[in-house]
């Protein structure tokens, strides 16, 4: 049976014409049925899962409570399979799709348009600000952007963040505001070039770094850590969901932020370094010292 199936059969069993009276009861039997499951299992504890009468009061309960949520949401005209769509899919950007992988977002644009697959960075500090660089042919620097601070009354390494923005690019394929500075833009197609790669893209990604720096300042900057926390990835997702790195689940999200967070401690300890990035491998390696491709 479908789920929008079964919802129309429940409609008709539904003792209320007054659509306030249906839903509050289905509200309130939803609390007491969850506490007669919760009850039932304090009473006959885990050794009795796999009790037939256990099972099949459980069945019956489970049965009630897939009514109560289905009236709930006729009340409100919501679409139940929608419901279960849509939950479904936030399961799996949080915890499925391990092996998703995400398409490169500038494939089949002009090779000056295409990010560097490898590359070599320098951050290194300046007087009071830091800078970043890129390697070019023969050994050359060429500077891009303008040198930072902190840009805060206190000290603490935010001039350093450009290591999150190498780690988007490195890890997700993904950073408008790299794709600015390194002259990516992709302006062959208008659209791209004003809505993905334009300033309210890069804007929203600065936001995004600024938003994961204070998570880390307040998380020890991620250090052995394994997981960063979901309300951080729930309102990333937020933040981009109009964009095309909306694709990108909240595991792979997780990976560049500690990947990034990882290179981002050696660079502010060390006050700079040299970034390798291989975006094909989605691989970072800092070095203090000078290091080829």
């Amino acid at each position: 049976m479908e789920f929008n199936e079964y919802q129309k059969k429940a409609k008709k069993t539904d003792q209320f014409t007054d659509k306030n009276k249906s839903l509050a009861s289905s509200m309130w039997n939803i609390q007491e049925t969850l506490a007669l499951l919760s009850r039932k299992f304090d009473e006959n504890g885990r050794k009795t899962l796999d009790n037939e009468i256990y099972l099949d009061y459980v069945q019956r309960k489970l049965g009630d409570l897939t009514w109560y949520i289905s009236n709930i949401a006729t009340c409100h005209d919501l679409d139940f399979e929608d419901i279960i769509q849509a939950n479904i899919d936030k399961c799996d950007k949080r915890w499925g799709k391990k092996k998703h992988k995400l398409r490169s977002f500038d494939e089949g644009f002009l090779e000056e348009e295409i990010l560097p697959r490898k590359a070599i960075f320098r951050i290194k500090e300046v007087g009071n600000k830091t800078e970043i660089a890129i390697e070019g042919k023969l050994g050359k620097w060429f500077r891009i952007g303008d040198r930072v601070t902190d840009n805060n009354h206190e000290e603490d390494g935010y001039r350093f963040h450009d290591a999150i923005h190498l780690s988007f690019m490195t890890n997700l394929g993904w950073s408008p505001a790299m794709r600015s500075l390194l002259n990516r833009k992709r302006k062959s197609n208008p659209k791209f070039d004003e809505v993905e790669d334009g300033a309210r893209a890069a804007n929203l990604e600065e936001s995004v770094s600024a938003m994961i720096f204070e998570f880390a300042r307040e998380n020890n900057w991620f250090e052995n850590r394994t997981s960063v926390p979901l309300e951080l990835l729930k309102m990333i997702d937020r933040i981009t969901r109009n964009l095309e790195i909306s694709e990108a689940t909240f595991e792979q999200w997780e990976n560049a932020i500690l990947n990034g967070y990882e290179i981002f401690r050696q660079v502010r300890d060390n006050k700079g370094g040299y970034i390798l990035i291989d975006m094909d491998n989605k691989q970072m390696e800092y070095s203090k010292t000078p290091i080829s491709v």
